[in-house]
């Protein structure tokens, strides 16, 4: 085998002493890295037993052949270049695994050959000797722990946001339906208005009430009152459009937010929509259920510029439908008595 040039090392008491070729051969055989050394046309001249270990192949077998025979999965691939651009510049280059996890099909050491796959970090080096042929070096690290813990610190990272997005959604919508709570209401409604503002379009804020729902939790129980809920907040929700939201604030009891109105009177053919939705019978495990809505309408800037204000107003016509019958939309104003509710 070729031998590069081999400095002296210092001695104990710092006198130089060449390392002899079977102390190198011994240092080579027990390293913990790999460690291959191919000739000036990119064959094997020598690789450790790390690499006869995690590749399966012997030196013997090895000795002689390029890289890609040995492994035709490798061939013209990243290492195969970084070793020909060696061999030409002299420079040295470093493959690193989160471009290139797997230059070789190296594998942890398991007696059938069947070890996972190791995560490499190669260092490519040019190694001149005598008569200016050149001898290229590839060091090769295994770091699969380090990229396991990366991996597993990436996974734990994804774990904690998910987890901290889930608290965010519980601390923003109901636990049952899944529709906003007052709290994100609150942050939609402070958007919605400054959108009106912008466009100068009207803004409603709708008051739901379900008629007859008490009765279905009396009878049925809680469990379907409860589905019969979930049902409803689905039902209102395919009634909007993207820019509008429903909330639940209370046990039977939601809020609407209608945004880019063109009329006033488009706030009361929305309410029509979700009354004539929420009122439809449905099945839930198999006993047929109905209920009813009363809804107030309250519009912004004409009823009020806060949410409080407007949820009263809307509060006030909505119970003037309850006191007419039930099952109906009214709207409200300012004036004393309101608007008559539309049946």
């Amino acid at each position: 085998m070729d031998q590069p040039p081999v400095p002296p090392a210092p001695t104990e008491q710092g006198e130089p002493v060449a390392l002899s070729p079977p102390l190198l051969h011994a240092m080579l055989e027990a390293s913990h890295c790999g460690l291959v050394l191919l000739d000036d046309m990119a064959r094997v001249i020598y690789w450790n037993p790390w690499v006869v270990r995690t590749s399966g192949v012997a030196l013997e077998e090895a000795r002689g052949r390029r890289l890609g025979e040995i492994f035709p999965e490798s061939a013209g691939g990243r290492l195969h270049q970084a070793v020909e651009e060696s061999l030409i510049t002299g420079l040295p280059a470093i493959l690193s695994p989160r471009l290139n996890p797997h230059p070789l099909p190296l594998r942890a050491y398991a007696p059938d050959g069947r070890g996972e796959r190791l995560f490499t970090l190669m260092m490519i080096k040019a190694l001149p000797v005598e008569g200016g042929a050149r001898r290229t070096m590839i060091q090769i690290l295994d770091i699969s722990n380090s990229v396991a813990r990366e991996r597993q610190l990436r996974e734990q990272a994804r774990e904690l946001r998910a987890q901290a997005e889930a608290i965010g959604r519980l601390a923003d919508h109901d636990n049952l339906t899944g529709l906003a709570n007052r709290r994100l209401l609150s942050e939609l409604f402070f958007k919605a208005r400054s959108r009106a503002k912008r466009s100068g379009r009207p803004l409603a804020a709708l008051y739901l009430d379900l008629d007859h729902f008490k009765p279905i939790n009396d009878l049925f129980g809680h469990r379907i009152g409860d589905l019969m809920l979930v049902e409803m907040a689905e039902r209102m929700k395919a009634c909007l459009r993207g820019s509008d939201c429903v909330a639940r604030i209370g046990g039977d009891e939601f809020v609407v937010l209608l945004e880019s109105l063109h009329h006033e009177e488009d706030a009361v053919i929305g309410a029509q929509k979700l009354r004539e939705a929420v009122g439809a019978v449905c099945r839930i495990e198999g006993k047929t259920l109905q209920v009813g809505v009363s809804i107030g309408v309250a519009l912004y800037p004409r009823d009020g510029e806060e949410l409080e204000m407007l949820l009263r107003q809307a509060d006030a016509a909505m119970y003037r439908v309850k006191q007419s019958g039930k099952n109906g939309v009214a709207l409200t104003t300012r004036e004393e008595g309101g608007w008559p509710p539309f049946g």
